[in-house]
């Protein structure tokens, strides 16, 4: 098994937030299927309202005001994903 980064944009009324997830998977297709997937159930509201996917390819949820989407989906290392992790947070 290989280890792959997924990076998930999320804009809620006009706010936009990053995250980044690993994910286990033999392929990097395999690994783009588990994002899709992840990325679809991202909010609880799925359950209650079915989630539609737009032209754009954002995940619509709460109406349209909640949108997430799978920007890249790449292979990495334990190693390299703590470190751009440090790096991310670190403030010089």
């Amino acid at each position: 098994m290989n280890l792959f980064e997924i990076l998930l944009e999320e804009s809620i009324v006009g706010k936009e937030f990053s995250h980044h997830k690993l994910v286990k998977a033999k392929t990097l297709q395999l690994a783009q299927k588990k994002a899709e997937k992840y990325a679809k159930k991202f909010w609880g509201s799925w359950e209650d309202q079915p989630v539609r996917k737009n032209e754009d390819g954002w995940y619509e949820f709460e109406g349209g005001s909640i949108l997430v989407q799978v920007v890249d989906v790449r292979e990495t290392t334990k190693e390299q994903f703590l470190e751009e992790c440090y790096q991310r947070a670190l403030i010089n």
